[in-house]
């Protein structure tokens, strides 16, 4: 399914091949189409025989940046859209990836599909085809039916809704041409849901997130699709000691969301990966994004934005102590 203006894909699939043929690379990964035409898959091309295996299109969200932990030590072509650049950015300078193993492909990007609002508008098994037309997405369903058009702003992510980086920030390649950031999007986030939550009282907060958190099954599904998440042997998966049980309790869960949270302080870039896979929609988002809020308000510190910043828990300044309220 081809969904993005004519030669986008080819030119990706020429930047692959060119780099595995070269041996500039050992891996591309990319995406690749499924049989479900809502949902791709990450594809890792090995050599210049699986370069045609390679799509691009309206629904390509995964975050690829968070393969790159299974090849610290080989060189690799990777697809980075806006937002997944800032992860690639805080992993360079966590020294989690070496540039000069990198070939970074950058494709700027107008907002991806999500597969449950274009579900909520028809039925999936029903769809031949989506493409986008100016503001408009269409939906064609064959004999099943005339096609729905849609505006576009109906159907993507809503994070796509304020993004502020639709075009990479760091790149080798860049396939196509940058893009404005949409009306309203602004580089100075807006926190109205986190907000909300500080509003309340303390006691409404707490029953807030244990309704929300005991959902959770300890699936794990969130700290492994995250790119920051990058410990060769995680906390979680310790046996001596051992922080925490593996029972699904209260307790253990509230401690292992709270802790990754704050491993998160200076890295999360808001992808919001975690939230898009946890299969009980617990919103982890709104956690991360008010550890962002925190981060913004007392270092004026944006993961993701700048290779020349470092995380603030990465670096020290004597000033950093007048900073009382981090000792409350």
């Amino acid at each position: 399914m081809e969904t993005v203006k004519i030669g986008t894909i080819e030119e990706i699939r020429e930047q692959a091949r060119e780099l595995l043929s070269s041996g500039a690379v050992d891996h591309f990964i990319g995406y690749e189409a499924s049989e479900d035409l809502l949902h791709v898959a990450p594809s890792f091309v090995r050599n210049e025989q699986e370069v045609d295996t390679l799509a691009w299109n309206l629904f390509c969200i995964n975050n690829l940046a968070t393969y790159l932990k299974r090849y610290r030590t080989e060189k690799i072509g990777l697809i980075v859209k806006g937002c997944d650049s800032r992860s690639l950015i805080e992993l360079l300078k966590l020294n989690q990836i070496k540039r000069e193993n990198l070939h970074i492909v950058g494709v700027p990007c107008a907002g991806i599909l999500d597969p449950q609002k274009v579900a909520a508008v028809c039925d999936p098994a029903t769809i031949t085809e989506v493409r986008e037309e100016g503001d408009m997405i269409i939906i064609e369903r064959g004999t099943r039916g005339p096609p729905i058009e849609q505006p576009k702003d109906n159907l993507v992510f809503d994070k796509c809704l304020t993004c502020a980086y639709p075009t990479p920030l760091v790149y080798d390649t860049l396939i196509g041409n940058p893009i404005r950031p949409r009306r309203g999007a602004s580089s100075t986030p807006h926190y109205d849901d986190v907000e909300h939550l500080e509003m309340m009282p303390a006691t409404e907060r707490l029953a807030f997130w244990n309704e929300q958190l005991n959902k959770c099954i300890r699936c794990y599904a969130c700290k492994n699709v995250c790119p920051m998440c990058f410990c060769t042997e995680c906390l979680w998966e310790k046996r001596d000691p051992q922080w925490v049980t593996k029972y699904k309790n209260p307790r253990d869960i509230f401690t292992f969301h709270m802790i990754r949270a704050y491993h998160m302080v200076g890295r999360c870039t808001g992808c919001l990966e975690c939230e898009r896979v946890c299969p009980m929609d617990i919103p982890l988002g709104t956690i991360f994004r008010k550890i962002q809020k925190d981060g913004l308000e007392l270092f004026d510190y944006q993961p993701g934005v700048s290779m020349e910043t470092m995380p603030p828990l990465s670096t020290y300044d004597e000033g950093d102590q007048a900073h009382e309220d981090l000792l409350r």
